[in-house]
């Protein structure tokens, strides 16, 4: 915003280096301190995201390793995701969002990988599985991250066929791999809701 609003002045800076000349002192002084206080104003910029409201209690998921808390406006539908096999299975109200959570399995060998480099390689690997299966394109590249202290890497993918976005995020919990894939609907449009509240589920889990 600093950078913005020089920007804007500089083709009035001539201009405004001859009206400093003419003025008196005093009034030198007060266009200068207007002239400060306009450049450092704080915008007004939008209102920080309302923080993600979870159910009190926790809930166990599938494979008895995962604790989550629900998100508010949200259903638990992991009891029927017997047939997807996904360990959580959450909907949203309006039925235009889904948050899954899925063990990614990894042998001794690309555990060694994840410790010395990270997550990185494992998500280009999962990333270049769902854009050859599904035709996915990539949306946002691959960011390496902290949650409490653990591995993460996030990724987002667009399905051109019908517009929706998927974002995952690799969460390395230790002892296992996680994905927690948040799929908002195309018709929707409201991504960055969506990804809070995946995130604000990722942030409360426990293991």
């Amino acid at each position: 915003l600093f950078i913005y609003r020089i920007t804007l002045c500089l083709p009035c800076y001539k201009r405004i280096i001859r009206t400093m000349h003419s003025l008196p002192s005093y009034k030198l002084s007060l266009l200068l301190a207007l002239l400060l206080a306009a450049l450092l104003w704080p915008g007004c910029g939008a209102p920080p995201p309302a923080p993600v409201r979870l159910s009190p209690s926790y809930s166990i998921a599938r494979d008895g390793y995962l604790h989550y808390r629900l998100p508010t406006g949200w259903f638990d539908v992991t009891a029927d995701s017997q047939t997807h096999g996904n360990a959580i299975w959450l909907l949203r109200s309006d039925y235009a969002a889904t948050i899954t959570v899925n063990e990614v399995r990894i042998d001794e060998t690309a555990r060694n990988e994840i410790s010395r480099q990270g997550l990185a390689a494992l998500a280009r690997l999962t990333m270049f599985l769902s854009t050859q299966d599904k035709g996915a394109l990539l949306q946002r590249a691959p960011e390496e991250f902290e949650v409490h202290g653990h591995r993460c890497c996030s990724y987002e993918l667009l399905m051109p066929s019908n517009g929706d976005i998927l974002r995952t995020v690799l969460y390395d919990v230790g002892g296992k791999v996680y994905a927690v894939a948040a799929l908002r609907a195309g018709a929707a449009k409201d991504a960055s809701d969506v990804a809070a509240v995946q995130m604000g589920f990722l942030e409360a889990l426990r293991w």
